[in-house]
């Protein structure tokens, strides 16, 4: 993505949309998870486990959840995706935020979490938490520089080893989505 193409367009996904999802993930995870997941899940099993993941999610949505692609004429740059958060802790979890390797760090994540808030807010929901790998830190730098606070840690279960991590959580998104500023409206629907 460069500063003389379009801005991105922004859509919701249905199950078509599952390959290039999971293709994405996997491509963001392998770039940004190097030496935090094991290098045989991210080379071996990381693409097929995915698109798994994405084709089940996506053919039975979850009711209250979404998942957001933020696109250009040639490629899926970016998603979020949020879901009622399943311990109750929090009004919703945002389960996934990827920008694609190209499109890193020219406001997409920023203008996506936004966008995902502001969503979030339109529901009725209040808070949100998100979990982070704690070998991610520039992905917990970046929440923290948004408001996000620390409010547990852990270990996740994957790949068949025990990753240390952390949850996240925003009390109220509609400061969030006023910290990412335009959100939304900086992209075309």
């Amino acid at each position: 993505m460069t500063a003389d193409r379009a801005p991105p367009r922004l859509r919701d996904a249905g199950p078509a949309d599952a390959a290039g999802i999971a293709a994405l993930h996997a491509a963001s995870w392998r770039g940004a998870s190097r030496g935090i997941l094991p290098d045989a899940y991210l080379e071996h099993e990381c693409a097929a486990e995915r698109e798994r993941y994405w084709h089940a999610r996506l053919a039975a949505p979850e009711p209250g959840g979404f998942v957001m692609l933020a696109e250009d004429a040639d490629a899926l740059l970016a998603f979020p995706a949020g879901w009622p958060d399943p311990d109750g802790c929090y009004d919703a979890v945002l389960d996934n935020l990827h920008v694609a390797p190209e499109a890193r760090g020219c406001g997409l994540g920023r203008t996506l979490l936004g966008a995902a808030a502001t969503r979030l807010q339109a529901q009725g929901r209040h808070s949100l938490s998100l979990w982070v790998f704690d070998g991610n830190a520039p992905a917990l730098a970046f929440y923290r520089r948004l408001g996000a606070e620390i409010v547990e840690r852990g270990l996740d279960e994957f790949a068949g080893e025990r990753i240390p991590h952390t949850r996240l959580a925003w009390k109220d998104v509609a400061r969030l989505a006023a910290a990412c500023g335009p959100g939304a409206s900086a992209i075309k629907s």
